[in-house]
């Protein structure tokens, strides 16, 4: 009866209309009538005829008088809201009931009992007479239904289920039996499931199968070519769709894509997403229908941007209705109970086959659980600076706690949301761990974390049990930015350039011979679309890989639209431009920073203290500074404390100290006050200086100073000064200043220790420099130079090598430059201490090492032994220089023979330093002498190519017993009748620079014997 009333009351209207001349006023009235129809609810019509017979009647009725034309209208009206309604609802219970297939592989090996059973549907879904064992190749009569079974027992299909999954027109393959626990069974084959297709005879390719002749002979073919055979098989899942309506506001803050069987899927929430959507929507939930923006009207949807039409229309805050429909249920053949597993992804998206098929496609996320791991999460990652700098840096409990939630929903065989993965990740990346956070991003999404298609997906397992249950859903702009960050950290700038072509839905895209692949949701539909932040972010990993790098961070900062433009491309921000400013810089183009610094203004982006702070290491000269200075003053930019620290740094690195202490003076004149920072890069610009105690007494200033003390409670600090006590010798000062460290509360730190080990040796304290070693739990590559100095200083040349032996095997703390140093130290000691023997062992572990000796060494072992060739002063002999001992000219024999060994030439200040040292010493060492200067000539002589090729034999030397030197000295009387029969003596390069022509000439002079002859240098 109501809904007679409000029909005829819409006919009143009309017939009153009519009355007053419907014909001339239609036009101007069809807008009322076009929102009577949209206001219309269907609850007001009925399908029945006899109510719409009895309608009609009540219109003639009513409308007796009504013209023609209206009476028309109104009456299709009518039909067609009939016809609407029933559109509607046979599309919302053609929904209700669906068939999805999923496909999955499964190979199994045939020199094993399969267990399995097929049979074949015709046409008509008849089932046929037989079955074929897959064992015994027989065909035999299909068993009986058995719907439950034990272990070895045969679990049968149930023939008029599986009908009812097929389609009338199948024709097909079916499992119509598989044997419980068997090999079939174990890797998720089940009565019912459809076999689509099998291996090639030989290869891998997969052949359609539609008879059971066909399947005999492929395995009994297979059989033969190898010992296993892949089946695809097709599950059929009936879906019962349970429905639900919310009412939300906008912005909804829905992530949502197009399925192929026509339905719109969430597939996630946006940071702004409403708590109602959250807790009562899963991913996964489709959406059917939203209501009209006039009336009350539900519309049934099917494609994105049918949704996106329905929801723009409406203004923010304006509530919009929608029908859901809730991921479908399956029944597990096992224990026929209902689980709920994830919908399939849209083909065109991503293509999924199921490698476990026994195990479900997905896992519902478990939403208590990821809201107690959100809080954890967030407990840790906010509070005050001090709290998050103790647990971030100092214990990395972040990190922890990821791990712990990791652990805990793979445990639970559930899935991330993307905001705890973002999370999780975010965790990661402020401990500065960034390979957990790609291992978490591949794990909770099943996307290979480099961009590519590779599938090794890492998977993370729970401790006890279970397994972190890949979600595609979970990967969204968030994340997906949170692990180019971490893929920046890491210094893999190829695989961010491929994770934001993916996240671009570029497949295809090479870099580095690697090529990316679309990844969900993405492309120009999709709801993942790459933002000014990501592009941030990739340039700010490729200006990292130095030349060719910054030529492809300008390249991708080219494509950026420009600032206030809307096209396919993010626009350029103040970070793009700070980023790209920031790489010119370091690279040195200064004057390229500052043609992107004019561009920047241009586009109208507003410099700000961070572009600054990057454009001053670009300046040369203090004018540059001051010239800058004036430029933010003019942007309205206020420098900083990390701004006049960053100046101060440059003109101390150019030892403009005085320039560096006047700003310094302007810096407080605004009012600003240096910190520890300040003072720390005056200390360590006096320093580098070489004005150590100009150090010393700004540091004790700033002790004094009451304004300042404070500041120099710093381990920094602290260290520069017992390093500048070290440069003047004063080990007393560095001692007292360690103690008033620990009155002061600061904890020495490495370089602490390695800057008091330092005054100590400058003072002469090896002893307690050696202490001070001992206690250094983990000593660098730094403070193992000073400990082996320490250590050689007192005297224990065994402990020295055997410290020095073990960095050089395994991984070494110390840089080459530091092995090389020690070595020397450790010479230098052995030949101070008149310890040959050690001295020899040592320079042939320095040339085993493969080190070279340098020219610096061969220097400092003359200087040791004292063998410094006098200038000749008239009335001065030698015999009234000092003595020089045999030991030390044999130990120089012995480096010109160690030094033959390894095919290199001597030094030409060395070789002198020799012939000079033989010539004082006079006898056989000066006949030794002599002898070293003419294996020289006849090696120049013999013109044999380069230095190196000067140490190969000649053909007459061949076949020649070759003595060395230090053997030549040692049993000359065994070898001087047979020189130049069976004995050579070896060659010898000598590599001579035009400095030390004059030299080596008078070295050669005071060993030769009778008549001079002409020498010739090479």
């Amino acid at each position: 009866m109501v809904k007679y009333t409000r029909a005829a009351a819409i006919l009143l209207i009309w017939t009153i209309s009519a009355v007053n001349g419907f014909s001339s006023r239609y036009e101007r009235r069809e807008p009322s009538l076009h929102q009577l129809r949209l206001s219309a609810s269907p609850a007001y019509f009925s399908d029945d005829d006899e109510n719409l017979n009895n309608l009609r009647k009540d219109v003639d009725r009513i409308g007796a008088d009504m013209t023609k034309a209206g009476s028309e209208y109104l009456t299709s009206f009518l039909l067609e809201e009939q016809q609407d309604e029933y559109e509607v609802e046979m599309e919302q219970k053609n929904r209700i009931v669906l068939e999805q297939r999923r496909q999955y592989d499964a190979t199994l090996s045939l020199k094993e009992t399969l267990g399995i059973t097929l049979c074949q549907v015709d046409a008509g879904q008849e089932l046929s007479d037989y079955d074929l064992n897959l064992d015994s190749l027989v065909f035999e009569s299909p068993p009986e239904p058995i719907s439950q079974a034990s272990s070895g027992e045969a679990l049968t299909m149930n023939p008029t289920q599986v009908q009812k999954r097929l389609d009338s027109n199948f024709k097909g393959i079916v499992v119509s039996s598989v044997v419980v626990g068997g090999h079939a069974w174990n890797n998720g084959i089940r009565p019912g499931d459809v076999l689509v297709s099998t291996s090639a005879t030989l290869g891998d390719a997969l052949w359609p199968k539609t008879s059971l002749d066909g399947v005999r002979s492929a395995v009994a073919s297979r059989k033969v070519a190898a010992g296993i055979m892949t089946f695809r098989f097709e599950r059929s899942i009936e879906e019962v769709a349970s429905q639900y309506e919310l009412t939300l506001t906008k912005p909804l803050g829905l992530e949502v894509q197009a399925t192929d069987d026509g339905f719109v899927e969430v597939t996630g929430f946006t940071a702004n997403a409403q708590k109602l959507a959250r807790y009562a929507i899963n991913v996964g939930d489709r959406i059917l229908a939203i209501d009209s923006s006039l009336g009350d009207r539900m519309w049934p949807v099917s494609t994105v941007e049918g949704v996106i039409s329905a929801c723009t229309s409406r203004l923010p805050g304006q509530p919009i209705r929608m029908r859901f429909a809730r991921p479908y249920a399956e029944k597990d053949a096992d224990t026929d109970k209902i689980k709920t597993i994830a919908p399939i992804r849209a083909a065109s998206t991503v293509t999924v086959i199921d490698d476990s098929p026994a195990t479900p496609v997905g896992a519902p996320v478990d939403k208590q659980l990821l809201s107690r791991c959100r809080n954890a999460l967030k407990r840790y990652s906010e509070g005050q600076q001090g709290e998050r700098e103790k647990f971030t840096d100092k214990y990395a409990v972040p990190g922890l706690v990821a791990d712990k939630v990791l652990d805990a929903v793979a445990s639970a065989s559930s899935s991330l949301d993307a905001v705890t993965l973002s999370m999780v990740m975010n965790a990661y990346l402020s401990c500065r761990q960034p390979e957990n956070a790609i291992r978490a991003f591949e794990a909770a999404t099943g996307l290979k974390a480099d961009g590519s298609s590779a599938t090794n997906i890492e998977i993370i397992e729970g401790k006890e049990k279970g397994a972190l249950v890949p979600n595609k859903a979970a990967m969204n702009l968030v994340t997906g930015s949170s692990l180019m960050r971490a893929l920046s950290m890491k210094g893999d700038t190829s695989s961010v350039g491929r994770v934001l072509a993916a996240l671009e839905g570029r497949s295809g895209v090479n870099v580095n011979g690697i090529e990316s692949i679309e990844w969900p949701n993405t492309g120009l539909y999709g709801s993942v679309i790459p933002d000014s932040q990501c592009y941030n972010i990739a340039l700010s990993a490729a200006t990292r890989g130095g030349e060719e790098g910054l030529g492809t961070a300008l390249a991708l900062f080219d494509t950026m639209d420009e600032p206030g433009r809307t096209g396919l491309k993010p626009a350029k921000n103040l970070v793009s431009f700070n980023t790209m400013i920031g790489a010119l810089v370091r690279m040195g183009y200064s004057e390229d920073a500052f043609a992107m610094l004019d561009r920047m203004k241009r586009s109208g982006v507003k410099p700000d203290k961070f572009t600054y702070t990057s454009l001053i290491r670009a300046c040369v000269h203090e004018g540059d500074i001051q010239e800058l200075l004036f430029d933010m003053k003019e942007q309205g930019v206020q420098p900083d404390v990390v701004m006049y620290n960053a100046m101060i740094r440059l003109l101390c690195d150019k030892y403009q100290w005085f320039e560096a202490k006047n700003l310094v003076g302007e810096m407080e004149s605004r009012g600003l006050k240096p910190d520890s920072k300040t003072y720390g890069l005056l200390m360590r610009g006096l320093l580098t200086a070489k004005k150590p105690s100009a150090c010393l007494t700004l540091f004790e200033t700033a002790c004094t100073d009451q304004r300042t003390a404070s500041l120099t409670e710093n381990v920094h600090l602290y260290t520069t000064a017992i390093a500048a006590s070290a440069a003047i010798g004063n080990h007393e000062r560095a001692l007292d200043l360690v103690s008033r460290m620990n009155i002061a509360g600061v904890k020495p730190n490495l370089k602490t220790l390695t800057a008091l080990m330092g005054a100590c040796l400058s003072s002469g304290k090896a002893e307690l420099a050696s202490d001070v070693f001992s206690r250094i739990d983990s000593p660098d590559g730094y403070a193992l130079q000073m400990g082996i100095r320490s250590i050689c200083a007192k005297g224990d040349l065994a402990t020295a090598s055997e410290l020095l032996a073990k960095q050089l095997v395994g991984n070494n703390k110390m840089t080459g430059k530091q092995i090389m140093d020690s070595f020397q130290t450790l010479i230098q000691t052995s030949l101070e201490l008149e310890d040959f023997s050690t001295a020899r062992q040592t320079f042939a572990d320095l040339l085993k090492s493969g080190f070279i000796p340098s020219k610096a060494l061969l220097q400092r072992i003359v200087h040791t032994l004292d063998l410094i060739p006098p200038k000749r002063v008239e009335g001065i002999r030698d015999a009234t220089l000092k003595e020089i001992p045999e030991e030390s000219f044999d130990f120089l024999l012995f480096i010109i023979d160690s030094l033959r060994t390894r095919n290199l030439p001597c030094d030409g200040s060395f070789y002198s330093t020799v012939l000079h040292s033989g010539a004082r010493m006079g006898g056989l060492r000066r006949k030794i002498a002599s002898l070293l200067a003419g294996s020289r000539a006849m090696t120049v002589d013999a013109n044999i190519g380069d230095l190196a090729g000067a140490i190969v034999l000649s053909e007459e030397a061949r076949g020649k017993t070759v003595v060395g030197w230090a053997d030549l000295v040692k049993n000359y009387d065994v070898y001087k009748e047979r020189l130049g029969d069976d004995v050579e003596l070896p060659p010898l390069a000598v590599r001579i620079s035009s400095k030390e022509i004059r030299q080596v000439l008078a070295a050669e002079q005071r060993v030769s014997y009778g008549k001079q002859r002409r020498r010739q240098l090479v």
